[in-house]
Formats: C-alpha cells, sequence, structure tokens
C-alpha cells in the first residue's frame, strides 16, 4: 500500500506516517493506527487500517476505523485486507461509504513503469540477467497493472523460509473448473528474480513452482523447484516446456500446470 501511494498516487514518503498513538473515549490504553498520509499542507488526509487477509470487512471494521477518526480527524478513510479495499469520507460526524477511489489517490497517468519500478515495488530484484529484463518488465505489467482484469490479492505464507518470497501479491488464473493458478514476481534476498506459481485445487493448494530466472537465463539445469505431495524436485523448466522468457506468461499457464500435476 505504501509502495502504491508513493508510486503510483505521487505522496511523498515524508506525508505518510505509521503507528501512531490514538486515545479513545473509555479506553484504558491507547490504540495505534496503521497509517496516516497528510495533505500538503500536513493536515490528515487519508486514515487506513490494514488487516490480514482473512480478516472479514464487515461494520466492526468500520466502526473501529470510524473511532481512531475521533481523533485523527482525516477527510478520508480506507480499510483493506489486501483482497478487498473499501473508502469512506468523513464528513460532519459520519463516515460516508465512496464507491470508488477518490481522485487524490487514483493512480497517476504520468506513471513510468520501467524495470525499475518494479524493482522498486519488490517484484524484481536490481541484478538480474539483462536477458530477463524485457520479460519481466513486461510480465509485471500484466500482473500488476492490467484494468482489464480484477486486483491481484495478497496471499500470506507465514513460516515459509524468506529466500522463498511467497507471502506476495498473485495474479489468479482460472485454468479449468478446478484448478487455479496463483503466479508472482518476487525478488529475491539473493539478488535473483523468482517466478512464483502455487497451484490449487478445489480450494486447496497442492504445488508450489518456483523458476529462478537468473539460473534459466545462465543455464543452469537446476533453475526450478517443485515442491508437491511428492516431494521436492529440481527442475529444468527450459527443457520442460521450452520456456525462455520470450513468449508471454499466459502462453504457458497450462504447461506449467501440468508440470505441478505430475507424479
Amino acid at each position: 500500500m505504501v509502495e502504491y501511494l508513493i508510486l503510483e498516487a505521487g505522496f511523498s514518503r515524508n506525508r505518510i506516517t505509521f503507528e501512531s498513538p490514538v486515545s479513545l473515549p473509555r479506553d484504558k490504553s491507547s490504540s495505534r493506527t496503521d497509517l496516516i498520509c497528510y495533505d500538503k499542507d500536513f493536515r490528515p488526509l487519508l486514515l487506513a487500517e490494514v488487516k490480514r487477509q482473512d480478516v472479514k470487512l464487515d461494520e466492526k471494521v468500520a466502526l473501529q476505523i470510524g473511532r481512531y477518526n475521533q481523533e485523527v480527524k482525516a477527510h478520508y478513510l480506507m480499510v483493506t485486507n489486501g483482497r478487498v479495499d473499501y473508502w469512506f469520507r468523513h464528513r460532519a460526524e459520519s463516515l460516508i461509504t465512496l464507491d470508488e477511489t477518490p481522485e487524490e489517490f487514483s493512480s497517476r497517468d504520468d506513471v513510468y513503469r520501467d524495470f525499475m519500478y518494479w524493482v522498486s515495488r519488490g517484484f524484481a530484484s536490481q541484478d538480474t540477467n539483462q536477458k530477463a529484463v524485457d520479460w519481466i518488465t513486461q510480465t509485471a505489467q500484466k500482473l500488476y497493472h492490467n484494468p482489464k482484469h480484477s486486483p491481484p490479492i495478497y496471499i500470506n505464507f507465514d513460516g515459509t523460509p524468506p529466500e522463498m518470497v511467497l507471502s506476495n501479491y498473485y495474479r489468479i488464473f482460472d485454468v479449468d473448473s478446478a484448478h487455479r493458478l496463483a503466479v508472482a514476481l518476487s525478488a529475491s534476498p539473493k539478488g535473483s528474480t523468482l517466478l512464483n506459481l502455487i497451484l490449487n485445487r478445489t480450494n486447496e493448494n497442492v504445488a508450489l513452482l518456483s523458476v529462478d530466472l537468473d539460473k534459466l537465463m545462465d543455464l543452469n539445469p537446476e533453475n526450478t523447484t517443485l515442491q508437491s505431495q511428492a516431494g521436492t524436485q529440481f527442475l529444468n523448466i527450459r527443457k520442460e516446456i521450452d520456456f525462455n522468457c520470450e513468449r508471454p506468461l499466459t502462453h504457458f499457464i497450462q504447461a506449467f500446470t501440468d508440470v505441478m500435476l505430475r507424479d
């Protein structure tokens, strides 16, 4: 969300604060807001609360942020769980539900989404093999900024190794009536860019495929890791499905799925 406010909506990082304490009537201890965004005169413009993906956004959540705003007095309020966003306008001590993102927070038309833009968002590594840069840039645009599709969703994977970078925003592809494929690009701590794919069958995650795009372009035969009920395997995805960062990602959705379903 912070990256969006800075890179897409054009807000200065200096006008965003986190974990600001608020003292509410009848509360024995102070609470903290998640995020406050200020206008150019440093008046509270947006109060945002970020919930976990599994938290249902309901009237109770709206009442909570409304209570916080008794002290903050921001013009706009927003609650999100990474999948759904709800916007409100504060007017005359009441909250008015908004059907769309306020203009002040809409994506600017002049945003230049080149490779370094996606690096700054954490979806690619600055040290990525130059042969993969164009493909990564085009794929990130389709995954994360495609107005023809619904927004990507944030999926959290607690307890997974940090080098796998699984907790991320994913685009969901419907493969068939039983299978869906979640796809994400991630910058790894080791300086490479990963293409992570998670296969879901009837609401259960059954396989993970992680392609190290740097190893792929360096012709390392163990460029891909497959984890499933059969265990962990190391594959050469270039050899398996002729994937080489030349054709669009959508060309390989079925092929990736077939590899992940193999016994």
